[in-house]
């Protein structure tokens, strides 16, 4: 299966105590970000394309998208090198973490942009992973 998950998306601070977060976790933090902002970001929550994509609530959305990217059998880091770090096999906890504070920074209207233009991602979320 195909890993659907945005570059830069979605995601809730890391909190790194003493550990980095399991290859799963990391993954269910991308998602959690994803579907958190989308709902609190954008106008258009009640549209059937909103529905489709996204699921009719924050929940739905999760589990929509924790199976679409298969965050259960991810058990090596590299498999969240995904979007613009595809290819790349060395994962970065913090910059993890750090692209996740970026992500969380942006105005709703900047976070739609960089979900349509991974171009518009912070530099940070580019580098995950080397």
């Amino acid at each position: 299966m195909r890993p659907t998950l945005f570059t830069g998306s979605a995601l809730l601070t890391v909190s790194l105590v003493g550990c980095a977060p399991s290859p799963d976790e990391v993954c269910r933090r991308m998602v959690d970000q994803l579907c958190e902002r989308n709902f609190a970001c954008r106008t258009d929550k009640d549209t059937p394309t909103f529905q489709y994509v996204f699921g009719a609530d924050v929940a739905a959305c999760k589990t929509k998208f924790y199976d679409a990217n298969g965050c259960d059998a991810r058990t090596e880091d590299a498999q969240n090198c995904v979007g613009s770090n595809a290819g790349k096999s060395q994962f970065s906890a913090s910059r993890f973490s750090d692209c996740q504070d970026a992500l969380e920074s942006l105005s709703c209207q900047a976070y739609i942009n960089q979900q349509n233009d991974p171009s518009q991602a912070p530099a940070v979320c580019g580098k995950i992973c080397e």
